[in-house]
């Protein structure tokens, strides 16, 4: 399950937007690169200044590679992510002791768009 594993990778100190991925390649089998991943560590901490949550722009990233319709889930998703978490902004959203709360709320919004619109 995508959240089980997102969290696996949390919890081996990966941060929420590579942490989201890796577990999107795992359970999708998405061509995700190394190079990609490298890059999404510049997204955690609100891209360190505390502003839109590392996990909110990972999970963004993997609709672009997963979905189908990029531009309407990409709306769904922040919708909901905002209506389950009150924000999108990082520096309202952590709280001690970490994120596993957002990975788990993304995770569940994710897979949910995934399996619905997924990529042909």
């Amino acid at each position: 399950m995508l959240k089980e594993r997102a969290l696996r990778h949390y919890e081996d100190d990966c941060g929420c937007a590579v942490c989201i991925l890796l577990a999107c390649r795992e359970e999708y089998g998405g061509d995700i690169s190394a190079d990609c991943l490298r890059g999404c560590e510049g997204f955690c901490s609100g891209l360190g200044i505390g502003s839109l949550c590392g996990a909110l722009l990972g999970s963004i990233m993997a609709i672009g590679i997963f979905c189908e319709d990029v531009a309407l889930d990409r709306l769904i998703f922040m919708d909901r992510f905002n209506s389950r978490l009150g924000s999108m902004r990082c520096s309202k959203l952590r709280r001690s002791p970490g994120c596993g709360h957002i990975i788990e709320i993304s995770c569940d919004i994710l897979s949910e768009l995934i399996d619905k619109d997924r990529k042909k």
